[in-house]
């Protein structure tokens, strides 16, 4: 036992050594580099072994978090990112994964003190808890986003002149359906102003330039400078061309009521709000089933994030007074920010100048992705929402499998197994609790049908877990492309020696 521990310390310490000399590391050879890191991830296997098959009897549950250990050594192995960032990087991921493991160990530890049925009653308790919690949260914030009706009549006159703002590369029918629902919009002060961001499509282009007549304006967009996103480069030359003291920006896939326009800046007028931001739905009609659109807008509504400072915020349609965006430093300070709306909401939720808001018939913001979209998207914001740190896609990971999946193994496996009444009781209230809340929001949004909103809750949330794996392995040891761009360098900051994956040529 002492010798097992002995070595587990021992390469840990050996392993926290090798993040902490990254920046003298940049001269060794790769192939060095590759087997010291692969020598290490075998020390780290075969201790992680010794050590908790001699702890408990339930030790294999200890090695969910050795994967990431070893994520984190070929982080080092590959060296994409610079060198000081890199070690930085890797020593916290290191100590917050051994912290977890020592963590994880303790709590096992407990069965050589309490029955295992007592353990049981236990987690199943705080399974109902947590997902209690979460229900409270998401109820609140589905009243809170609740379309109130404008407490006074805005007279003309008293409008701000408002911009609406399209950012637009290789975009086609989509487009042309946002363009055709905002020409016909009756704000009376209304500009609108599309960018061509580089399109490879020449259809985009004739797309834009089609609406001319009906007082659309088109910006070619520029070649995108070092440091920046293409997409929020082009937001900020939009933000430099715009003449509105209310910005609306929204995606080409995004379409709008004709009252629209006035009843958001009616609630900001009315309501004293810097900032709005829309969760569209899908229109009438066209429930789809999708998982990826679902949990997107899951994590910004169910999650406590008010309590955080970090208000729900959506891409799809979101406005802010120009004086406010600009007062923030404008999208320079979010250049490589794969959602840099949600900087501005934290900054004017703190003075309660922000407002969430869902769809409404009366409001009627719709928006229709397809699944290739919502696919990229998902794995361009996923892992940069984990702040590109392995230990919190860990934790995330493991906070959905205790309380969103395995409640529902547990009540599956009470066909067979004989559980107590009150632990079988609380996984069945938090299974039907996990339930409601992806059905309410999959119901409500007009994403799901309702029959299969309740097949496909369970599968949802696993589903999640592999997108946000897949996008924390493109940005650390592939690309991430984003409408032909890769929007790893950015993002990741990778070090400009580092070696970059070579683009797929056509046969």
């Amino acid at each position: 036992m002492y010798l097992a521990v002995g070595v587990w310390i021992a390469t840990a310490l050996f392993e926290a050594g090798l993040y902490s000399s990254a920046p003298r590391s940049i001269s060794r050879p790769r192939e060095l580099r590759w087997v010291i890191s692969l020598l290490t991830g075998i020390c780290v296997v075969g201790s992680d072994f010794l050590l908790f098959s001699q702890v408990t009897a339930y030790w294999p549950v200890l090695l969910v978090l050795t994967p990431y250990r070893l994520l984190n050594l070929a982080r080092f192995a590959v060296f994409r990112l610079h060198p000081a960032k890199l070690g930085s990087l890797g020593l916290q991921s290191h100590r917050w994964l051994i912290t977890g493991q020592i963590i994880l160990m303790l709590l096992l530890l407990l069965t050589h003190v309490f029955s295992l049925i007592s353990l049981l009653r236990a987690v199943g308790l705080l399974q109902l808890l947590g997902a209690l919690i979460l229900l409270r949260s998401s109820l609140l914030t589905w009243r809170y986003s609740r379309p109130s009706i404008p407490e006074q009549f805005v007279a003309n006159k008293e409008l701000p002149t408002m911009s609406v703002l399209i950012p637009a590369r290789d975009e086609t029918k989509a487009l042309q359906a946002c363009l055709d629902s905002l020409v016909t919009s009756d704000y009376p002060k209304l500009e609108i102003i599309v960018l061509d961001d580089c399109s490879m499509q020449r259809k985009t282009a004739d797309i834009i330039r089609s609406y001319s007549q009906s007082g659309v304006r088109f910006i070619k967009g520029e070649e995108v400078p070092d440091g920046w996103l293409a997409k929020n480069y082009g937001c900020e030359q939009l933000r430099q061309a715009a003449s509105g003291e209310v910005l609306v920006y929204c995606g080409a896939d995004t379409t709008f009521g004709s009252k629209t326009l006035r009843r958001m800046a009616e609630l900001m007028i009315t309501q004293d709000k810097r900032m709005l931001s829309v969760l569209p739905t899908r229109p009438s009609g066209e429930a789809y089933m999708t998982v990826l659109q679902t949990m997107r807008y899951y994590w910004e509504l169910c999650f406590p994030r008010r309590l955080f400072k970090r208000p729900p915020v959506l891409s799809s349609c979101w406005a802010i007074y120009t004086e406010a965006l600009e007062s923030f430093g404008g999208f320079k300070c979010v250049a490589q920010s794969t959602a840099p709306e949600a900087h501005f909401a934290r900054r004017t939720v703190v003075s309660n100048e922000y407002r969430f808001i869902r769809n409404s018939d009366d409001l009627q913001v719709y928006s229709n992705k397809n699944y290739h979209e919502q696919m990229a998207t998902a794995l361009r914001t996923r892992y940069p929402q984990m702040h590109r740190r392995l230990e919190l896609v860990a934790l995330c990971s493991l906070f959905e499998l205790a309380i969103f999946i395995s409640p529902i193994i547990g009540v599956i496996s009470a066909i067979w197994v004989d559980y107590m009444v009150i632990v079988t009781t609380a996984w069945i209230l938090t299974t039907a609790t996990v339930i409601f809340m992806y059905y309410l929001i999959a119901v409500r949004c007009r994403l799901h049908r309702p029959w299969f909103a309740v097949l496909v809750a369970p599968v949802a949330f696993l589903v999640d877990i592999v997108v946000l794996h897949i996008s924390m392995y493109r940005y650390e040891f592939g690309s991430v492309d984003w409408k032909g761009r890769n929007v790893c360098i950015p993002v990741m900051q990778l070090s400009e020696t580092a070696e970059q994956p070579r683009p797929k040529t056509a046969p």
